[in-house]
């Protein structure tokens, strides 16, 4: 069964912004507004539209998120004196 609803113009932009390739409003709405969406599990595929390059960064610096600054920037120890 299906319902038809009114949304002002504006947040139809806005919808449309958030729909993926291939996802009805429907889907769009329902991933939007799904409970646990903060979960982890609720984040899957959410870097999918993400463009290459971009994900490449997020990449790489999700995995040094441990290395220590100093290494991270090529910082040295001085020496005491």
């Amino acid at each position: 069964m299906t319902k038809t609803i009114r949304v002002a113009e504006d947040v139809y932009r806005i919808l449309l912004s958030k729909k993926r390739r291939g996802e009805s409003f429907s889907e769009t709405v329902r991933r939007l507004t799904a409970k646990g969406r903060e979960t982890q599990s609720g984040l899957f595929g959410v870097l999918a539209d993400l463009p290459e390059k971009d994900f490449q960064r997020f990449r790489e610096a999700a995995l040094n998120v441990d290395k220590p600054l100093s290494e991270e920037f090529g910082w040295k120890r001085r020496a005491r004196k």
